[in-house]
């Protein structure tokens, strides 16, 4: 008890041992004795001390234990009471375990026997199924290769033959690639392959010779049992292209024999060889353009049996096979026909051209070169009859050239750029004319196209031109004769000298304002011009007989190029040389014409000759008259016509239109016509101008009333039919009373402002413009004068009021 109660004393004490800061250091989770130990060593100090407050620490840990069990007993006890059920618990479970682990020895004792037999048992079967596939597989091949010796027994085997020995060595070598069993040790095949080897090239060696054979013969039987056989095989495609390819290749030996300059040997006096026939090499062209036509139509009777034959255990169709098989190797697979032409046509082009290039190696190749060099429109001919030729077999087999539409990419006529394979003589050809016509190469033409002499120098006369136009006749006609491709490239080297020619007249043409000069004798620089445009006239209407030539070979589209080179650039220099004169005549002649509003009488009087004499040096400079060249004659035209159409406007302006200045008008119109048709052209050429004229001659001296009836297009007078709404409006308002103005002045216009406003607008805007301007004055003067003036009355009914 008074143990107990010691304890009990000192339990406060002891409980604050946790607090206690020498006791702290123990309490750390991360405590460890060798640094703290070796810390203390380094504070220094009484070892003895340390050791006596350590025990004492100890102590007061032990009495707190001690007293923190006494005061928790009942619980302690408690606590270890529940822990029975959870031993016995762990008892059961440790029977458990120790038992499944006695099951699991049992069961594997007595399993291990069985899984070793189990997989003895599946090797055996296994081992078995494969030797009875291979068993099968051998037996069924053995099959197949005693039919396949049955059908080929025989010494010569036939097509049905050869088609049912195909199918069985196809499916002998589809059954090796699908079955993956390897058959290279069993010895009972082995002793066949010998077999196999000679019968697939029995069979392909018939199955080549029926292709052969059908299509040199054209035999549609014979290839479509020769395809048969290849489609059997698997090698459909392949095979096609072999035939096509030998075509091919027959047509380029075809050229290759024709183009040998060793068959015909250059002969001549003492060297011993024969002189060579002259048509030698162009008859065996024609055998080769020949051969060429026939491996065409071989290539299309192979594509027409690829096309139409199908398989008859598939139904497969052939050409399908075929586009199929390229499909991998061409992503823009094609039929025989165009095969045929894409090896064909390149073959050929190298045999021209190595004809070409071969020049260097002796007289017989440079005898081969010269002459299809001279006579290449021959050449051009023949390879543009032989593309017609083509072209007519596809129209009479129906378009059968054209894609079939398994392809729809191909070409429509594969066979066109067969003029093109002689590109080497063409090109040649083509130099020489240029150098004939003085199209100076490939530098551009030639400034000089009119002959030797410069043109800056002196001025070409007409027969210099026909020199120029007897070349480009030459030409056209060898070109004509050589084909449409020919034709073509000849127009357009015409086309090309023609435009050196104007470009080099424009270069000549004078200039200056000596061409501005209308009156006295034709200046030195007008004639110059006059005279290049005569050199010029003369190419069109010399030129004229030979395009029909070039609608003879087929070349009307060269021809319209060439027509719109002569009428462009020829005609377009013609009109830059003798515009600036023709244009400064016409201000000069309307000039005294725009007076007429103004001042009519007298105006025109006097100055009828000068325009005479201004008309007549014209025509002597050539500008006008029936020799005139045609874009002068026609310029000189629209001058005559605006002449007359511009005297007519005027002179229905000038006021008082009174009985004197009617008469001067109408003797100046008679002076007008005579110096047009005199000097210029007859008054015939120009018809709407002239009747115009006429009709307002005869409205100078009418009634009022018939004026308004032709401003109303309500003449009975024939001759009044031909005159202008607004000239007749005009005329009236010349009549009218001066309370009338005209009808430019009432809008502040001068004459020439209000001729050009006309010149822009129809008739009846010009009515419309004339009755804002005068109506309203024209109603003034009728009240004021009571309405009695024929005139005033005359323009308001054409007024429409």
């Amino acid at each position: 008890m008074g143990k107990g109660g010691d304890n009990a004393g000192q339990g406060p004490a002891a409980s604050d041992v946790l607090q206690d800061p020498v006791c702290a250091p123990f309490l750390g989770t991360d405590f460890d004795a060798l640094k703290f130990a070796s810390a203390a060593l380094v504070q220094g100090g009484d070892s003895s001390t340390h050791l006596r407050e350590i025990r004492a620490g100890i102590d007061r840990l032990e009495t707190e234990i001690r007293a923190h069990l006494s005061a928790h007993e009942d619980e302690l006890i408690g606590s270890l009471g529940s822990l029975g059920p959870l031993e016995v618990g762990l008892d059961k479970t440790a029977l458990s375990i120790a038992y499944l682990r006695s099951l699991t020895t049992r069961v594997r004792s007595e399993t291990v026997g069985c899984a070793s037999r189990v997989r003895e048992l599946t090797t055996l079967a296994s081992n078995l199924r494969a030797t009875i596939d291979l068993l099968q597989h051998v037996a069924y091949r053995l099959k197949l290769i005693s039919q396949l010796r049955t059908s080929v027994g025989s010494e010569s085997i036939g097509l049905l033959e050869a088609a049912s020995a195909a199918r069985i060595l196809c499916q002998i070598q589809s059954l090796d690639e699908t079955s993956g069993i390897d058959i290279s040790g069993v010895a009972a095949l082995r002793e066949h392959e010998g077999l196999l080897r000679s019968a697939r090239q029995s069979v392909t060696q018939r199955a080549e010779a029926a292709l052969r054979e059908g299509m040199t013969g054209h035999s549609q039987a014979e290839l479509g049992s020769g395809l048969q056989v290849f489609f059997n095989l698997g090698t459909l495609p392949a095979a096609v292209d072999q035939a096509v390819a030998g075509a091919a290749a027959r047509a380029d030996a075809a050229f290759a024999e024709a183009l040998d300059p060793r068959r015909r040997p250059a002969g001549g006096a003492g060297s011993g060889e024969p002189a060579a026939r002259p048509s030698a090499l162009w008859e065996d062209l024609a055998s080769a353009l020949a051969a060429l036509r026939a491996g065409a139509l071989a290539a299309w009777h192979l594509e027409q049996v690829l096309l139409v034959k199908r398989d008859a255990a598939t139904g497969r169709a052939f050409f399908a096979a075929v586009l199929e098989g390229r499909a991998a190797a061409d992503a823009r697979p094609t039929g025989p026909v165009v095969a045929f032409w894409a090896a064909a046509l390149p073959a050929v082009a190298r045999r021209f051209e190595a004809a070409f290039r071969a020049a260097a190696g002796g007289a017989p190749q440079r005898a081969t070169r010269e002459a299809l060099e001279a006579s290449y429109p021959r050449l051009a001919a023949a390879l543009e009859e032989t593309v017609a030729a083509l072209r007519r077999d596809a129209q009479l087999r129906g378009g059968a050239d054209a894609p079939a539409a398994e392809a729809p990419s191909a070409p429509r006529e594969p066979f066109a750029g067969l003029v093109a394979v002689a590109h080497p003589f063409q090109q040649a050809a083509g130099d020489g004319a240029r150098g004939l016509l003085g199209a100076g190469g490939a530098g551009g033409p030639n400034t000089q196209p009119f002959g030797a002499a410069g043109l800056a120098a002196s001025v070409p006369s007409p027969a210099d031109a026909q020199r120029l136009v007897a070349r480009l006749h030459e030409e056209l006609k060898s070109g004509a004769s050589g084909g449409r491709t020919l034709a073509a490239d000849v127009a357009a080297l015409a086309a090309r000298t023609l435009r050196g020619a104007a470009a080099a007249v424009r270069g000549a043409a004078a200039s200056g304002p000596e061409l501005r000069a209308v009156s006295g004798v034709a200046p030195a620089a007008l004639q110059r011009n006059v005279a290049l445009c005569n050199a010029l006239a003369e190419v069109p209407r010399c030129l004229a007989a030979s395009l029909p030539w070039l609608d003879g070979c087929g070349a009307g589209a060269a021809r319209a190029r060439l027509e719109a080179t002569l009428r462009d650039e020829v005609g377009g220099a013609q009109l830059d040389l003798i515009m600036p004169t023709l244009r400064a005549l016409s201000e000069w002649l309307e000039e005294p014409l725009q007076r007429l509003s103004s001042q009519p009488s007298g105006v025109w009087a006097g100055s009828e000759t000068e325009v005479a004499e201004t008309a007549t040096s014209l025509a002597a400079g050539g500008a006008a008259g029936e020799r005139a060249p045609s874009v002068a004659r026609a310029l000189v035209l629209r001058l005559a016509a605006r002449l007359l159409a511009v005297y007519v406007r005027h002179a229905s302006l000038a006021r008082p239109l009174d009985g004197r200045a009617a008469m001067q008008i109408a003797k100046d119109i008679g002076d007008l016509e005579a110096a047009v048709a005199g000097a210029l052209v007859p008054l015939e050429a120009v018809p709407e101008p002239a009747r115009e004229l006429r009709a307002f001659r005869k409205a100078l001296f009418i009634e009022p009333a018939l004026l308004a009836e032709a401003a109303l297009g309500e003449a009975a007078d024939p001759g009044l039919a031909a005159l202008p709404a607004p000239v007749a409006v005009h005329v009236l308002v010349g009549r009218g009373p001066e309370a009338v103005p005209s009808p430019h002045a009432r809008l502040g216009l001068t004459a020439p402002q209000y001729s050009l406003w006309l010149d822009q607008h129809s008739d009846a805007e010009a009515i419309k413009f004339i009755a804002g301007a005068a109506l309203p004055a024209a109603k003034r003067a009728r009240d004021a004068e009571g309405g009695d003036d024929p005139a005033l009355l005359a323009l308001l009914q054409a007024l429409q009021v």
